[in-house]
């Protein structure tokens, strides 16, 4: 049924514009909360990746990842996603709040965000 339905909506027209139609890729993959990931806000703008990155690993512990997040123009826009790699790291992280780096007070806090997975495939 659904294969019907988007063979018949792709490549249709809609307001003049052709459409494109697709089964959606989510049931190959899963969604989960990620335990150990913090937010860190109020960072300085002139902030590079591996400078946080060797700032939270020598002051907290282990990190599996640091996503410093940039605009348009590759230019930081003061918050970061912050994977530890120990629950511990993550605890100390969270316990402090908050952190001095290149003259500003970063906060930290736990991440609502979402890690998106592929499904493995049985062996």
């Amino acid at each position: 049924m659904v294969d019907k339905v988007i063979a018949a909506l792709d490549k249709g027209q809609f307001l003049g514009r052709t459409i494109g139609a697709q089964r959606s890729k989510v049931k190959d993959q899963i969604v989960q909360k990620s335990a150990n990931a913090v937010v860190v806000t109020n960072l300085s703008y002139s902030v590079r990746q591996e400078t946080l990155a060797k700032f939270l690993e020598s002051t907290f512990g282990p990190t599996a990842s640091v996503n410093l997040v940039l605009d348009d123009h590759q230019r930081s826009k003061g918050f970061a996603f912050v994977e530890f790699g120990t629950a511990e790291a993550c605890e100390r992280a969270l316990s402090a709040r908050e952190f001095k780096l290149e003259g500003r007070l970063a906060l930290v806090k736990q991440s609502n965000r979402q890690v998106t997975q592929k499904k493995r495939k049985p062996l």
